[in-house]
């Protein structure tokens, strides 16, 4: 009757051990499975932008080309344009008679001096001005100085009509009391309000323009001219000589001659 006993107890020494090898050890934590927990969120400040993309140009890859369009400079599109002159002379007067043409812009001062080119219908053409607005002064002998505005487009022909008529002129010369003549005179000339006059002498050489400003008060011209381009009306006429002696003479102008005058002046 031993040997139950004895199995007994044998069964008895396996459980405890079994339960020595499988008890928990005391402060161990035991890992319980959970959801995969997210990827850290973007930890940069708002204002840091993220680091650009790695260009492909340097790799040989071909850059997004340039937008194209009209070139602009200080707020205004660059381009050039034609302004053709159609003249309209008196019957009688030939439509080579000498003259001359000038054009001033309304805006931007132009970098160079322009010229117009006679073509074989007798039109005046300057070939290519800048775009904008420009004022056209047209001068014959025995004809009135006549104006006309004109606008330039883009790679466009603009073209202008000036209608001349019949006007006067001063044939002028400057001696001094001794019967000599200065080298060179400064010429004033206004009209019968006392206002400058847009004037133009004719020399030798060709025609030279005078505006109202302090530049043409100031040039030197021949002692012995014609100004043409002249309505009729009355005006006042001044010579100075280099050492600031002049002299000055109304004018009464006239339609057909020359008006002459002779200004006397003290050296």
């Amino acid at each position: 009757m031993r040997a139950p006993a004895a199995v007994a107890a044998l069964v008895a020494a396996l459980a405890f051990g079994a339960w020595l090898l499988l008890r928990p050890t005391p402060g161990a934590v035991v890992a319980v499975p959970g959801p995969t927990p997210a990827p850290p969120a973007d930890t940069r400040p708002a204002d840091v932008a993220p680091p650009p993309t790695p260009s492909l140009a340097g790799a040989g890859a071909t850059p997004a080309p340039r937008a194209t369009g009209p070139r602009v400079v200080g707020g205004v599109i660059q381009g050039r344009g034609a302004v053709r002159v159609v003249l309209t002379l008196p019957a009688g007067v030939e439509a080579t008679v000498p003259l001359r043409i000038d054009v001033t812009s309304k805006g931007p001062a132009l970098a160079d001096y322009p010229l117009p080119v006679r073509q074989e219908d007798g039109t005046w053409l300057y070939e290519a001005l800048p775009v904008g607005a420009y004022r056209l002064r047209v001068v014959a002998d025995g004809l009135q100085a006549a104006e006309a505005d004109a606008v330039v487009g883009a790679d466009a022909e603009t073209s202008v009509p000036v209608t001349l008529v019949a006007g006067g002129a001063i044939a002028y010369r400057a001696v001094f009391f001794t019967g000599e003549a200065p080298e060179a005179v400064k010429l004033s000339l206004v009209d019968g309000r006392g206002v400058p006059v847009v004037s133009t002498i004719q020399v030798p050489a060709g025609m030279v323009h005078l505006g109202p400003d302090a530049r043409a008060r100031n040039l030197d011209l021949p002692a012995e001219a014609r100004i043409v381009g002249l309505k009729p009306g009355a005006y006042r006429l001044r010579a100075t000589a280099p050492s600031g002696e002049f002299d000055e003479q109304a004018v009464d102008v006239k339609l057909g001659e020359p008006i002459a005058v002779e200004l006397k002046i003290r050296r």
